[in-house]
């Protein structure tokens, strides 16, 4: 099984909503609530954030410094050498990539994931897109993100950590955790502004019990309140994947 390690991705610079992982939900910080519900997990032996050396990012590190938070800087863009040079550092054996946009991850399905990673013995394991917008998580072996880091050339692959896999997927053994409902209509991720004001009210809604309330309460909240769950449901699913590989293919023509 070896040790797990949670390298969650943060940079302030963010074009769709700039510092929205210092943004205060409860009295804490985007970022902290997250880290306050990974923390339940039963399968994670450590939490790192992963951020740039670029000037923006110094705030977020002073943050996690004040609240003794480990963290690492690295590249701006070339985010998969910033996991991998994390990695010679950390030294894990398992990597679960996260995303600091989302302050309700769950660690229930995190846990789900990583015995489900276990168990086939697979080489990285992501969610379905039957999960809500929101809980997106990923786990790779060290040793496949090493090779990952020496193959992948794109900008894109070089950006999103994962997507040389995608690409290559006969390379690899992986595994999709599927989920028994479809929840892709669910968003609680935060790139928007529509979707901080969603973020809020959640937030507001669960009070002082949002860093442990359950996957399945946040979407019965959305389903007793049809206003709130409007109000974001417009965004684009992985609207920053699909504007990088846009870019990609723009230059190459």
């Amino acid at each position: 099984m070896g040790r797990t390690v949670a390298f969650i991705q943060a940079r302030m610079a963010s074009t769709r909503l700039p510092n929205k992982i210092l943004k205060k939900m409860n009295g804490i910080s985007v970022v902290e609530h997250l880290i306050s519900r990974l923390k339940k997990s039963l399968l994670i032996d450590d939490i790192v954030v992963l951020t740039s050396t670029n000037i923006e990012n110094q705030p977020l590190c002073d943050v996690l410094y004040e609240k003794g938070i480990p963290f690492f800087r690295g590249s701006e863009n070339d985010v998969l050498e910033r996991f991998y040079l994390a990695n010679q550092h950390y030294q894990a054996d398992n990597i679960v990539r996260l995303t600091a946009d989302s302050p309700f991850i769950c660690s229930e399905i995190i846990d789900e994931l990583i015995e489900e990673f276990n168990q086939k013995d697979a080489q990285y394991a992501y969610l379905s897109e039957r999960f809500a917008e929101g809980v997106d998580c990923e786990i790779i072996k060290a040793t496949t993100l090493n090779e990952v880091a020496k193959k992948a050339e794109r900008a894109s692959e070089r950006e999103h950590v994962t997507l040389y896999i995608f690409n290559n997927l006969e390379e690899f053994n992986v595994i999709e955790l599927q989920n028994e409902t479809d929840d892709s209509g669910y968003r609680f991720t935060l790139d928007t502004l529509d979707d901080w004001q969603v973020i809020k009210k959640v937030a507001e809604y669960f009070s002082d019990n949002s860093t442990k309330v359950t996957y399945q309460d946040i979407k019965l909240y959305f389903d007793t309140h049809p206003d709130v769950f409007l109000i974001n449901n417009h965004e684009i699913r992985n609207e920053g994947l699909a504007i990088s590989l846009l870019k990609e293919q723009e230059k190459y023509d």
